[in-house]
């Protein structure tokens, strides 16, 4: 059995590049075997690595949880391995999460897990899932209506955390501790069908075992182990098409989709690319309603989602954010004299009033794009101001045609609603003389007549 758990770690990179491991240890036939063993194949060919046991007591059994941390204690002092323990109620931390005490003995052991890692150098977390416990997953997972994901199972290596006995079945783990006189403590809870898992272990599987006449754990594990190449090939698919139909604001709050490429994909690689954009799980309905929108929605429209977020489609993409992600500006609104900063956009304003003449180089040059202008300062009202825009307001745009409500404008300009609000605008009431960066309007054009000029930059 140690060579092949050697050969695992070594099939799955699972102590590449490691310095420290911490172990897992319930005291169990399975993470008492880990220990042994991994202790064995460090001492052998990883000698740099350092291991650290990490024991919870869950405060759940009494005197029979204290027996199992003095176990794990004295083994890790026979076998020199630095020993650390929490002692938790898992009860009590259940109920003020609202949670089962199951779940919740699995966030306190990861947690524990992950506080010890965090001040180790190149550390993986080790635990002791085995064949058998795979099996169980799947079963679970199917029961729960699960797609090509959760037919894996559970992988071998997350992230930092490795699983070396997964391919171990437990009949081989316990004949491993009998050989090697290594004493184990019993979990009587393990034995409870109270608990769904406990449920599919001993009374499940075994009825399919016996009137079927199969070893239904294997069936299942080679289900994981061919749903798993299935998996990784939608997985790299859709990892090359979301390159060529998603772009990632920096910050990576924003998701935008280029519709008319997503439309040609696979549905398995359109769910793939979905599911990596959400920071929680979609369900089916989630995911119909998601494609629906993506094929049949217009400009303009939104949906709320789980997780917080919303999708917007904005002239054929779709744009995924949190729902606070893209709040509207505040109202803002400054009298154009002098310099100053207007802090709901970021921006300086310069502002200067001189004498004009048409030889002067600005005449005649409307750049409408350009983040500075020059208006005829005496055809400009007293209470012309710099804002954003308001209900009712109005735009005539230069060498346009008639005047048209602002909100139609961008409309027909494209620009995402998102963004109108934060606009800087030459407002003469509900006039808009110009859109700084995009437009002017065909009022207050210095001419002939003008004496003096308003030059505004915007910087």
């Amino acid at each position: 059995m140690t060579d092949r758990i050697y050969g695992a770690i070594k099939k799955y990179g699972m102590l590449q590049d490691c310095e420290n491991i911490v172990v897992g240890v319930s005291g169990g036939a399975d993470s008492v075997c880990l220990l042994f063993v991994l202790n064995k194949i460090i001492k052998n060919h990883y000698p740099h690595i350092k291991i650290t046991a990490a024991h919870i007591n869950h405060m759940l059994r009494g005197k029979a949880a204290d027996e199992d941390e003095r176990y794990t204690r004295e083994l890790c002092e026979k076998l020199n391995i630095d020993f650390k323990v929490k002692k938790t109620d898992a009860a009590e931390y259940a109920k003020e999460k609202g949670i089962s005490v199951e779940m919740a003995g699995r966030e306190i052991r990861y947690g524990f897990f992950e506080e010890i890692s965090r001040d180790l150098k190149k550390c993986r977390i080790a635990v002791a899932h085995n064949a058998d416990d795979r099996a169980e997953t799947i079963f679970y997972n199917i029961l729960r209506g699960t797609g090509i994901y959760g037919l894996k199972g559970i992988a071998h290596v997350r992230g930092n955390i490795i699983r070396p006995l997964l391919d171990e079945r437990k009949k081989d783990i316990r004949d491993f501790c009998t050989e090697n006189q290594l004493l184990v403590r019993e979990d009587e809870s393990n034995f409870s069908t109270e608990y769904t898992r406990n449920k599919i272990r001993l009374e499940t599987i075994p009825y399919i075992n016996e009137r079927f006449g199969v070893d239904f754990s294997d069936k299942l594990i080679r289900l994981g182990e061919n749903a798993f190449l299935d998996e990784e090939f939608i997985t790299e698919s859709a990892d090359r098409e979301m390159k060529k139909c998603v772009d990632i604001s920096a910050d990576g709050q924003k998701y935008v989709l280029d519709v008319s490429y997503f439309k040609t994909l696979h549905k398995a690689v359109k769910v793939r690319i979905l599911k990596y954009i959400f920071p929680v799980n979609l369900s089916r309905s989630n995911i119909e309603e998601i494609l629906d929108f993506t094929e049949n929605s217009h400009s303009g429209k939104v949906i709320h989602l789980p997780g917080n977020m919303q999708a917007e489609n904005l002239y054929g993409k779709i744009v995924f954010s949190p729902k606070n992600a893209w709040e509207s500006a505040e109202c803002f609104e400054y009298r154009p004299e002098g310099t100053f900063y207007i802090k709901e956009t970021g921006n300086t304003v310069i502002c200067t009033v001189c004498g004009y003449n048409e030889n002067m180089a600005e005449t005649g040059k409307i750049c409408n794009k350009a983040l500075k202008q020059i208006f005829d300062y005496d055809k400009i009202s007293e209470n012309a101001v710099l804002r954003n825009r308001r209900n009712g307001d109005v735009f005539s745009p230069y060498n346009g045609k008639g005047c048209k409500k602002l909100k139609d404008f961008f409309i027909d300009a494209k620009v995402e609603r998102r963004e109108r609000d934060k606009k800087i605008l030459l407002a003469d009431g509900n006039r808009i003389l110009w859109i700084a960066g995009m437009r002017r309007s065909g009022e207050c054009i210095p001419g002939p007549f003008t004496k003096r000029i308003l030059r505004i930059e915007i910087v």
